[in-house]
């Protein structure tokens, strides 16, 4: 995890997934259908790694509730493509 001075744990840990994420490595298939399938499906895991983080690290009831209700629509959403991605 990287530091920054003044940041708590919390905030860096979102920092560092989202700045993984920009990084993420995807060989691109030529099939626009797939390629969107895939980047989506990593995209969206990229959101569950930060729900996660936030509700280790989060205080507000009311976003950690949303939180909640994101990550299981991500999961369905990544579900969903999961065929498409082959």
């Amino acid at each position: 995890m990287s530091s920054m001075k003044g940041h708590s744990a919390g905030p860096m840990q979102l920092h560092d997934i989202m700045s993984a994420g920009m990084k993420m490595p995807m060989e691109m298939s030529g099939n626009v259908d797939k390629d969107f399938a895939m980047m989506m499906t990593m995209h969206h895991g990229q959101a569950i790694k930060m729900i996660d983080a936030y509700a280790k690290h989060g205080q507000n009831p009311d976003l950690k509730a949303l939180a909640a209700e994101m990550k299981a629509a991500q999961l369905k959403e990544i579900e969903t493509r999961a065929p498409h991605t082959k």
